[in-house]
């Protein structure tokens, strides 16, 4: 193994055309199993699509493929490949977990933010609400709290919206391994939070 190898934080792999393993990185040694071919690595469902698109008349271009790990079955990379005059290709596999970790604390955001709403409406108020003198109408909240309603209505509109972004990105993903009622969960969730939004707004007004 060449010096250098040893140093490179991310699985690095130089290729011949049949996908047989010149040299690894130190990283790609500790992540994948010992195998002399690269496509080893591949999750079936992503088999093809690695033959397909990862040779030398794709040099430069990305490719998202899933593939198993020591540790996992089935973890997505995104290829990253550089192919010589001599035909042979340079691989470094980034893995792109971090879309479901984005998905993850904006669903514990918007989990928390819905906590601290219940603990608020659990609390009486410092301030008895101000009666309106012709009794007919309902009670008006005190402007702080209900710009705080506002403020907290707002916030999850804006998280649901941000979590539906990171699931349009993922869906393609998901679908691949076989998850996609996982993407259909998900959206129900987000608009279930939409209507809680909604109904915030609604309770707001006198």
């Amino acid at each position: 193994m060449n010096p250098w190898l040893s140093y490179l934080p991310v699985p690095y792999f130089h290729i011949d055309a049949s996908f047989r393993i010149l040299q690894r990185s130190a990283s790609g040694a500790a992540i994948f199993a010992p195998s002399a071919l690269f496509l080893d690595f591949v999750d079936l469902e992503s088999y093809e699509k690695a033959r397909n698109y990862i040779h030398s008349g794709q040099s430069l271009a990305r490719v998202e493929l899933n593939m198993q790990t020591v540790q996992e079955t089935c973890v997505l990379f995104e290829i990253f490949q550089h192919w010589d005059s001599e035909g042979s290709g340079h691989l470094v596999c980034i893995r792109q977990q971090t879309k479901v970790d984005r998905l993850q604390e904006s669903m514990h955001s918007l989990r928390e933010q819905l906590s601290q709403m219940e603990l608020r409406e659990s609390v009486p108020p410092l301030i008895a609400p101000v009666i309106d003198i012709n009794r007919n109408r309902s009670p008006i909240l005190p402007s702080k709290r209900t710009s705080g309603i506002h403020s907290l209505a707002n916030d999850l509109r804006s998280a649901s919206g941000t979590i539906e972004d990171l699931l349009r990105v993922m869906t393609p993903d998901l679908l691949e391994i076989g998850r996609g009622e996982m993407a259909g969960i998900i959206m129900e969730q987000v608009e279930t939070i939409r209507k809680i939004a909604d109904e915030l707004k609604t309770m707001q007004r006198p």
